[in-house]
């Protein structure tokens, strides 16, 4: 099993994300919500963000696991590694995007492009896996 690496990296990418929001919470003094602060509400987005897509991703990267033999044969292990691995520089160079610039920023795009690539890729896999399995078991 891959996956459970990866979910173990994003988790304490996760923890660290959400140490921020409560480090930048007690430093302004800001028990709920953003206080009307930028850079809290900022901090806020990029832990709100990263939940939203990462724990989807690691479904869809767990399926594909469990199924992707069927298409990659015995290479399928390296596959998983590869989206893994995507995963982690998307999101990480996501937050970064976001945390260093206020607008578009070459991360947020390059970040948010592989996400949505890794949840089109992945869903595919496991579309084309579920149907040649079925297929090939009525037959």
């Amino acid at each position: 099993m891959i996956t459970p690496l990866y979910a173990s990296l994003l988790g304490i990418f996760f923890v660290f994300l959400s140490y921020r929001v409560a480090s930048l919470r007690k430093q302004l003094q800001v028990g709920l919500g953003d206080g009307g602060e930028k850079k809290l509400a900022k901090a806020i987005r990029v832990h709100g963000n990263f939940s939203e897509y990462a724990l989807f991703i690691l479904v869809l990267l767990y399926f594909a696991e469990m199924q992707s033999s069927i298409l990659f044969g015995e290479h399928y292990l390296m596959v998983i590694h590869l989206f893994g691995i995507i995963l982690l520089f998307a999101r990480g160079y996501h937050a970064y995007g976001i945390t260093q610039h206020s607008g578009l920023s070459s991360g947020r795009i390059v970040g948010i492009l592989l996400t949505w690539g890794l949840i089109i890729c992945l869903s595919l896999i496991n579309l084309v896996s579920f149907i040649k399995m079925h297929i090939t078991t009525a037959i």
